[in-house]
């Protein structure tokens, strides 16, 4: 006789793994807000209405990129050890995730350019994941610099 509502649903990109994104969400019981109120199950006597506390947890779940977007896909990590970027969704419709590689206190320069050559964004970078918004379709190009080590990555903007 009780509802369950969710709430809080956040998706956590930075932790794609196997082309599935991690989204964590909550439960709560629902409370009537129209008269006569009623008090959810647990409440009714604390000494016999109690409920499991994971109840209360957080929940975490994993689902296949295929099922948002069949289009989209995430670039698996790469065996290379010395790539120092990896970008997901690409091809995109929105918003890019950039994930670096190495140590957080490094600091990577990072280009943006479009297929002509032409510096769209320019920034210093200490640590990700972050997102880059592209307003254009088309492709672009995304360098990132750190020390002596550069890497391009091809972005494709739908």
């Amino acid at each position: 006789g009780n509802y369950l509502v969710t709430y809080n649903a956040y998706a956590h990109p930075q932790f794609i793994h196997n082309n599935e994104l991690l989204i964590s969400y909550n439960v709560n019981d629902f409370i009537d807000t129209i008269a006569p109120y009623k008090c959810p199950s647990q409440c009714n006597d604390v000494w016999v209405d109690r409920m499991n506390a994971d109840t209360y947890r957080p929940k975490f779940i994993r689902v296949p990129l295929s099922l948002i977007d069949p289009t989209i896909s995430a670039i698996e990590e790469k065996e290379n050890a010395d790539s120092l970027i990896n970008v997901y969704p690409n091809p995109s419709n929105h918003i890019f995730t950039v994930v670096l590689a190495g140590a957080a206190q490094e600091f990577r320069q990072l280009i943006v350019t479009n297929i002509l050559g032409q510096e769209i964004i320019r920034k210093k970078v200490q640590s990700g994941p972050f997102t880059i918004d592209l307003s254009e379709k088309g492709v672009y190009y995304l360098l990132v610099i750190q020390g002596n080590k550069q890497q391009t990555m091809k972005l494709i903007k739908q």
